[in-house]
């Protein structure tokens, strides 16, 4: 039995390219920086489809912060020289948006509060 799913989290390389396909469907295209070790950094080239796509569009930009659920794939095409060239990218089913980042300043945690304690006549 095979596997195929994978989550990532970085920040967005480029703003989000939104098209239509000729079918009137919505389809993005994410390139997502994720870091491989302290000085590397894996590009991945994410598509997003229907509304996913277009609320990605509308909120994210270079430099926002997502994680991103989904499969791998592989897209195969021959460039101008003719030599046949493969890129592993991502179709992502599900996108997390990080805290958003005003220009000029660093990203601020989102800040998670504990519940309050309960407060019951329970002896245990």
């Amino acid at each position: 039995m095979a596997i195929n799913s994978v989550t990532v989290s970085g920040r967005l390389g480029a703003d989000v390219e939104l098209r239509t396909t000729g079918g009137g469907e919505s389809v993005a295209s994410l390139r997502i920086a994720v870091s491989a070790g302290k000085d590397s950094t894996v590009w991945l080239e994410t598509t997003v489809w229907s509304k996913l796509a277009e609320v990605c569009a509308a909120h994210l930009k270079k430099g926002s912060f997502v994680v991103a659920s989904g499969r791998l794939k592989d897209d195969s095409y021959t460039n101008k020289d003719g030599i046949n060239i493969t890129r592993t990218g991502m179709t992502a089913y599900a996108v997390e948006f990080g805290p958003k980042q005003d220009s000029g300043s660093t990203p601020q945690p989102a800040k998670a509060q504990a519940p309050a304690p309960v407060q019951d006549d329970l002896p245990f």
